[in-house]
């Protein structure tokens, strides 16, 4: 109870001390390890909360809750999917599954073989997990994705329309739906999508990671990593939170790309925009924006300058 109070109030160190506590009164008890695991990872202290679970699991050696958290953990925040089968094979052996525990299983099963690069296996295990939880947000949408990383352009299309068709704000549902259009070369649906996820990306904008000023120094430093020839100037840099609808309007193939090199067809010197809440839409830190930046340059700029490949431990 102390623990749930310092929670309500965010004081987080406090509510681990006081679970600590419960937990030495108690070792097996099953709250306590289930609050302590949530805030561990609320400070993605997630090492901490690994070695947490496995210590649950010595107690409760059948427990679907404690062993479907320890596949999330090592599938998604410890890259170590080869190690979550012998524990979701263990929940063969549960005998109190729910119909939510075999979905969450079968979720995990499939993200384990993507995660190893077994896209095959992946779509067979989806397939037969859909037919049971034909509506299920998570399972459609990763169907759709392993179909899109296997060209199968008909398939994604099928997976993402009905999740657009059970939730039309879903935003990245929209956009990957455009892709498997665009797969499909289906165009007018394409940009009709693309359209729906720039407008709905713009409305759930999260706050920024770092500030425009400093997002601009690390781009100037990375773009100077590439020398272009004698005769060709460097592109002017352009910083934008996201691409504005006149260059939307221009280049239609995808509204969440990082960078664009604009030719300008009277002058010389070409422009160079940056996107800065794509680029940081899948970064933590600012030293995976500062990567991401330098990958976001070379992609767009070596082929055109025939420039040398620069790592980014070079930044």
């Amino acid at each position: 109870e102390k623990a749930k109070l310092f929670l309500s109030e965010e004081n987080w160190d406090k509510a681990l001390v006081a679970l600590d506590a419960a937990r030495h009164i108690l070792p097996s008890d099953r709250g306590a390890i289930i609050l302590q695991t949530e805030v561990l990872c609320l400070l993605d202290e997630f090492n901490s909360a690994e070695r947490l679970l496995l210590d649950a699991l010595e107690l409760h050696p059948y427990w679907p809750w404690g062993i479907l958290e320890l596949c999330d953990l090592l599938i998604h925040h410890l890259d170590a999917s080869d190690q979550a089968w012998k524990w979701l094979w263990r929940l063969r052996n549960c005998l109190t599954l729910t119909e939510e525990d075999r979905r969450r299983w079968s979720f995990f099963k499939a993200s384990a073989f993507i995660e190893q690069g077994r896209l095959y296996e992946a779509s067979l295990c989806l397939r037969r997990s859909i037919k049971r939880n034909p509506d299920n947000f998570q399972l459609l949408f990763l169907e759709g994705w392993v179909s899109l990383e296997q060209g199968n352009y008909y398939s994604a299309a099928s997976a993402f329309s009905k999740i657009v068709q059970l939730s039309p704000a879903h935003t990245d549902a929209h956009y990957y739906l455009g892709k498997a259009y665009q797969g499909l070369e289906q165009f007018l649906s394409m940009r009709k999508h693309f359209l729906i996820s720039s407008q709905l990306d713009n409305k759930e904008a999260h706050p920024l990671l770092l500030s425009p000023k400093i997002f601009m120094e690390f781009a100037k430093e990375a773009l100077s990593l590439f020398q272009c020839e004698e005769n060709i100037p460097e592109p002017e840099l352009a910083v934008e939170l996201s691409p504005s609808s006149s260059i939307l309007n221009e280049f239609p193939d995808d509204p969440r790309r990082m960078g664009l090199l604009m030719r300008k067809k009277h002058c010389s010197q070409n422009k160079f925009f940056l996107f800065q809440r794509n680029i940081e839409r899948l970064c933590l830190t600012s030293n995976e924006v500062k990567e991401e930046i330098l990958n976001t340059i070379q992609r767009e700029l070596v082929g055109l300058y025939n420039l040398p490949q620069v790592s980014p431990q070079a930044s």
